[in-house]
């Protein structure tokens, strides 16, 4: 079937793909196509089509130059997950010299987590990484890419001096204002994403242009209405679940074997206290083979398809700084984060600290007393206001809706 419009969505993680799906029936009622181009190396097929959308490799193309493909799709407007890469801000760099509006889909609910870059609450650790990618030359070729994309979009001599600039700033853990921070819009799911936003690139986004379109992972997971504030403190469930945010990467530093020993000592405080462990991993995890280690030691981990069957019959749930933990602060059930070592509070953002049933354990005695003494209280009154402030635009199925009005505003 002919469309009168077509949109591109692009991404490095195939997993994504979930994210534009949900977005093709309403977007081809009103004649748009949507196609995803993919720069995974986990996806080894030359295209794909999954309930309706078709993924294509970029690998598949003639070349792998934005620009090229860009003139070879010509699509009416670009949607992407992710604003900091390189690579994102080459294609950004492209849209806006063909004049091809761009637009940023926030890829989760940012805050519950703290500050990214500079502010991020362990710069220090992320500044021996940039350091760690320059001597093993990951970084300098991606800077090397990023420079001919300014020679292609025959960019000024100044956005070479204030790229230079930026990572002379970069090398002492300060960020500078780049005008590839600068979109046609930008979607994002909460009021408190959009306040983060601003907050993060310093009040140099314009915030007319950021829409707030509402939790995609509610339709992701099929949270109802009636599941929110519903949590029953008088449930007699003996499951606790676990919430991974990609912890083997952003916390142990790769080391998996750590991470599972973190885990197994979670797992043996709460059989102490009879209490059984889920866990739902984060997709990279996943790839990290991790679900495959816990497997072998009997930890199950919780499909999506499955998560909120789960998350409503456990007594409470252990949540590390990731998007779906909103999931389970909206059905009212108490939370405890961990801030032991190597995790950090300030890895949380205001949507957790605000959140009126959250305990923590600094240590692992901590959580064993957590446990031990659970002296946890349900608000609903308490819950609600939280909620006011976090639960974002109801009901979650008018979110394609939401993202098409923002779209329509450029094509």
């Amino acid at each position: 079937m002919l469309y009168q419009r077509k949109i591109i969505a692009f991404d490095n993680n195939y997993h994504f793909s979930h994210r534009f799906i949900i977005l093709l029936e309403i977007f081809r009622k009103n004649q748009i196509d949507l196609e995803f181009i993919c720069d995974d190396k986990s996806f080894t097929k030359k295209e794909e089509n999954i309930k309706g959308l078709l993924i294509k490799n970029i690998s598949s193309y003639p070349s792998n130059n934005f620009l090229k493909i860009l003139k070879l799709e010509k699509p009416d407007l670009v949607i992407v997950l992710n604003i900091n890469l390189l690579k994102i801000r080459s294609l950004n760099r492209c849209c806006k010299f063909l004049k091809i509006p761009i637009i940023f889909l926030d890829h989760g609910v940012t805050s519950v987590a703290g500050k990214t870059g500079a502010k991020r609450f362990d710069s220090n650790k992320f500044l021996i990484k940039r350091y760690k990618r320059i001597i093993t030359g990951e970084l300098i070729k991606e800077y090397f890419s990023y420079i001919k994309y300014l020679i292609y979009t025959k960019t000024s001599f100044k956005d070479y001096l204030l790229f230079l600039i930026e990572s002379i700033f970069k090398l002492i853990g300060k960020d500078r204002f780049t005008e590839d921070w600068i979109y046609s819009a930008y979607c994002v799911f909460l009021k408190s994403d959009k306040n983060k936003l601003v907050s993060q690139y310093k009040d140099l986004i314009d915030k007319n242009k950021i829409y707030i379109v509402g939790n995609y992972d509610l339709n992701l997971f099929k949270l109802i209405p009636e599941n929110i504030n519903s949590y029953n403190i008088n449930n007699k469930s003996r499951n606790i679940l676990y919430f991974d945010s990609d912890c083997i990467n952003r916390t142990f530093d790769g080391n998996i074997q750590n991470y599972i020993k973190y885990i197994l000592k979670i797992r043996d405080i709460l059989k102490l206290n009879h209490f059984n462990l889920k866990i739902k991993l984060h997709p990279n995890s996943l790839n990290n083979k991790v679900k495959f280690e816990l497997s072998k030691l009997f930890i199950e981990n919780i499909e999506k398809n499955n998560l909120i069957n789960v998350l409503l019959k456990s007594k409470y749930v252990i949540t590390e700084p990731t998007s779906i933990a909103a999931i389970a602060c909206l059905t009212g059930i108490p939370i405890i984060t961990p801030l032991i070592e190597p995790f950090n509070k300030k890895r949380y953002g205001k949507m957790i600290d605000e959140y009126p049933n959250r305990k923590y354990f600094s240590s692992f005695k901590d959580l064993d007393n957590i446990l031990k003494n659970p002296i946890i209280y349900s608000d609903k009154i308490k819950i609600n206001n939280w909620l006011d402030n976090y639960a974002g635009p109801l009901p979650p199925s008018e979110f394609p809706n939401r993202v098409l009005k923002v779209v329509k505003k450029f094509i």
